[in-house]
């Protein structure tokens, strides 16, 4: 009994420390950003057409991720000196420490190496939460405006959408297609909350399809289905050929990564709150989510 009181003692001092660390980070003001280009050209994407056209059109647009280019762009910036000599954390809003990459140091290191990969992972990861911050603040949600201000598509016609797409599994067309209204009508708390799991659902499909098993087998015969975690690792490559290297690097970053959104983990787990749930990453998720329904047509 001694133990176990020691044991939650301790466990409450972490939780308590880890919070008020929170408290010592700062924010650290850098120069503003001036949309009103990015704006100009996001509202010519979806103008001047039918409502289905310009969705299809703002379905169509570049996210401007690139892995390899990304990865090159880390490789060639060399980091700072106390960025080198120290490790990296990733804490959540509430202190919770999700991930941690190695220092690297100032020598050169074996890109094959598990803590080199684990870097470049968390320096990826930080770039994209830049890119995704730039696309949703001047292209995504400045066009949905422009989208708004000529015929609103209804709930019926996203519905419809899910049923004609190949990408979305039979008997899931209503819950998709209500997902991506909510989404298009701005209310991004409830599409962040049905898309997470049927993304992952899509994802198992077409997994199961190409012969991969996607459940585990405990040593007493239960069967329960392997999480999104699983399914979109690079231990199974026939994700990354169903889904094309980028689009897998996407979903691994937006709904996997302990050092970014984590959304997948978040929404199962009821981690999101009313700021988080209609943040950039859940916007952004919305907007990815309708890039892969509308791209199978």
């Amino acid at each position: 009994m001694r133990v176990e009181s020691k044991i939650k003692s301790a466990s409450k001092a972490k939780e308590e420390t880890n919070q008020n660390a929170t408290g010592f980070m700062h924010v650290r003001e850098i120069q503003s950003i001036d949309y009103r280009e990015m704006h100009k050209l996001a509202r010519q994407v979806v103008q001047g057409d039918y409502p289905v056209h310009c969705l299809r059109k703002y379905a169509n647009m570049n996210s401007g991720f690139d892995i390899e280019s990304f990865e090159n762009e880390i490789r060639q910036r060399k980091p700072s000196f106390f960025r080198s000599l120290f490790a990296s954390v990733q804490m959540t809003d509430t202190g919770q420490i999700a991930a941690k990459a190695p220092s690297i140091g100032l020598d050169p290191i074996d890109p094959e190496s598990e803590d080199y990969k684990i870097w470049m992972s968390f320096e990826l990861q930080k770039r994209y939460e830049i890119l995704i911050k730039l696309q949703v603040n001047g292209f995504i949600l400045p066009a949905l405006w422009e989208m708004h201000e000529s015929n609103r598509l209804t709930e019926r016609f996203f519905v419809n959408l899910a049923y004609w797409s190949p990408s979305v599994p039979a008997g899931r067309e209503r819950l998709v297609g209500k997902a991506l209204y909510s989404g298009y009508e701005m209310d991004f708390v409830s599409a962040i909350h049905m898309l997470s799991p049927q993304l992952e659902n899509i994802i198992r499909v077409y997994l199961k399809q190409a012969g991969v098993n996607t459940r585990h087998t405990d040593q007493y015969g239960i069967d329960t289905e392997k999480g999104l975690s699983a399914l979109a690792s690079q231990d199974v490559p026939e994700y990354e050929t169903m889904f094309g290297k980028n689009n897998a690097a996407e979903i691994r970053m937006l709904f996997c990564e302990g050092a970014g959104p984590n959304l997948r983990n978040n929404v199962a787990h009821g981690l999101l709150d009313d700021h988080s749930s209609q943040s950039p990453s859940a916007v952004y998720a919305w907007w990815f989510f309708l890039k892969i329904v509308f791209s199978s047509f």
